[in-house]
């Protein structure tokens, strides 16, 4: 299992980092509410996702996360690095 955490330095929150968590079987979701009380989570099937668009900025990379009657993922403020080795590692165990 792959973790990547959204970044402070490209805006990202401290206390509550976007999370996304990459395995074999899914995609899952992770932030902590502005209380830090919660968490909101959100899994999505590998063979249910559909496409992932990366969209950088100046700031951090957004992540959206697309799938087949599952919902949307969308992160933000991630590196560009990290997002292409998310949508690489989606797309390796998608074959």
């Amino acid at each position: 299992m792959k973790r990547f955490t959204s970044q402070i330095i490209r805006g990202g929150y401290w206390l509550t980092p976007y999370v996304i968590e990459i395995d074999e079987v899914h995609v899952r979701f992770e932030k902590r509410t502005k209380w830090l009380l919660n968490k909101q989570e959100s899994s999505i099937r590998l063979d249910k996702i559909s496409c992932v668009n990366i969209k950088p900025s100046i700031i951090g990379t957004d992540i959206t996360i697309e799938s087949y009657g599952e919902g949307i993922i969308t992160v933000k403020n991630f590196s560009l690095d990290d997002a292409k080795e998310i949508k690489k590692m989606i797309e390796q165990y998608k074959k």
